[in-house]
Parts: C-alpha cells; sequence; structure tokens
C-alpha cells in the first residue's frame, strides 16, 4: 500500500508550484508595468524640470567647444552685376556693363544661450520639439582665386575702370546680406534641423541610461524629433 502521506506531499508541492507560477505569471507584468510607468514619469519629469535642456547645452558646447553651434555650409555661385550709362551734353553714351561672380561658402551657427531653447515632450505622439534660436549666418568667405570679373561696352568709354571698383566694393555687404536670404533660398533650416537632431539624438541615448539605469538608453528608438527655429531677420 502507498504511503498516502507521502503522496499528499508530493500534490501539495505540486499545486504549490502551480500556484507559485501563476503568481510569478501577474507579478512580473505588473512590476515590468510599474517599471514602465516610472520611466515615462521619469523622463518626463527630465523634460518639465529643464534637465533635458540644461545637459544638452552643456553636451553640444563641450563636444563643439564653442558656444555657437554650427548647423549648415553650403557653398555656392554668386553674380554681382552694374550698369553704368552716362550722357555729355544731352548725348548718351555707350552703356558700360561690369559682372563680377565666383563660389561663396556660408556657414550657419545657432547660439547655445539656454534661456532661447526650449524642449517639449509629446508623451501621447512620442515627440520631442526641440524650439530653437534663429539660425545665424558667420562671416562669409568668398572663393577670391576662382572669382572672375569682366567688363564690357560697344566702345572704349571713359571711365570703365570705375564701375568695376565700384562694383567690388559694394560685394561684401551684399553677400552679408545674401547670406542670411539664403536662410531660405537655399532650404538651410531643414539642413539646420538634421544637424540639431542628430547631436541630440546622439547625446539622448546615453542621458536616459543614466536616467533610467543599464538598457535605459533604448528607449531612444521610441522618440521622433521636431526642430523648429524662430524667424531669421534678414538685412535689408
Amino acid at each position: 500500500m502507498k504511503d498516502t502521506g507521502t503522496q499528499r506531499g508530493r500534490w501539495s508541492a505540486w499545486i504549490c508550484g502551480i500556484v507559485a507560477a501563476a503568481s510569478l505569471a501577474v507579478a512580473l507584468p505588473l512590476a515590468l508595468a510599474r517599471r514602465c510607468t516610472s520611466d515615462a514619469e521619469r523622463i518626463a519629469r527630465a523634460f518639465v524640470e529643464g534637465t533635458v535642456r540644461t545637459e544638452f547645452l552643456s553636451h553640444a558646447v563641450t563636444v563643439r567647444g564653442t558656444l555657437r553651434l554650427q548647423v549648415a555650409e553650403v557653398t555656392t555661385g554668386e553674380v554681382f552685376h552694374a550698369t553704368d550709362a552716362k550722357k555729355i551734353m544731352g548725348i548718351p553714351l555707350p552703356d558700360v556693363e561690369a559682372d563680377i561672380r565666383g563660389p561663396v561658402t556660408y556657414t550657419y551657427v545657432v547660439p547655445l544661450e539656454k534661456e532661447k531653447w526650449t524642449f517639449t515632450l509629446d508623451k501621447d505622439k512620442g515627440t520631442v520639439r526641440i524650439e530653437a534660436p534663429p539660425i545665424l549666418a558667420n562671416e562669409p568667405a568668398p572663393h577670391y582665386s576662382q572669382w572672375k570679373e569682366s567688363v564690357s561696352t560697344s566702345v572704349w568709354r571713359i571711365g570703365e575702370d570705375e564701375v568695376l571698383l565700384r562694383l567690388r566694393g559694394g560685394v561684401t555687404p551684399a553677400l552679408r546680406g545674401r547670406a542670411l536670404q539664403h536662410v531660405d533660398d537655399l532650404n538651410i533650416r531643414p539642413l539646420a534641423a538634421r544637424s540639431v537632431e542628430t547631436l541630440f539624438k546622439e547625446w539622448f541615448g546615453p542621458f536616459l541610461e543614466k536616467l533610467l539605469g543599464p538598457g535605459g538608453g533604448k528607449e531612444v528608438a521610441r522618440f521622433g524629433c521636431e526642430v523648429v527655429f524662430a524667424p531669421t531677420a534678414v538685412r535689408e
């Protein structure tokens, strides 16, 4: 005859095992849910309290070594033209046409002043919205060795060289004005937005790792990024 006490013990152990497994099956999702909720709250709090803004801008200054973040660089050809028309005793002289043309490199930056940046987390959309200061233009860099100048008229006329000299004198201020106009003309904003987004995402992963602990950096894949810039004032 089997030992009934032993059988009861086995049944009890088996039932306890089932109960323990069921409890674990319920407890693990609950623990994970609490962890996810806790992580989401920590991330949201980091945005609300300004931790994200402070630490990202500090990182940007450190890695770029300047208080201005370069966000775009483009090289384009520029053309400057002038026409000089004169009369002597009411008689029109032949027009003089002067041209200067050549490549110019423009670089664009955004100041890393904390009070001018805003970082907002949209938890429903899973999007980080970055509102940045206006895009500024550095001093244009003409490639003078590649520039070409020309003066033309139907016949030789006194003052031809003066037309070209005057045109040269207006090039530098004209380039500064064009640098700001090109923010829109050359679609600098999308280039600048990608530059900021790339730097932010490179930083955001390690930041989440530090905030949430090991593995927290994987959370960065959940977030989209939208970068907008304040309007750039164009010189007249």
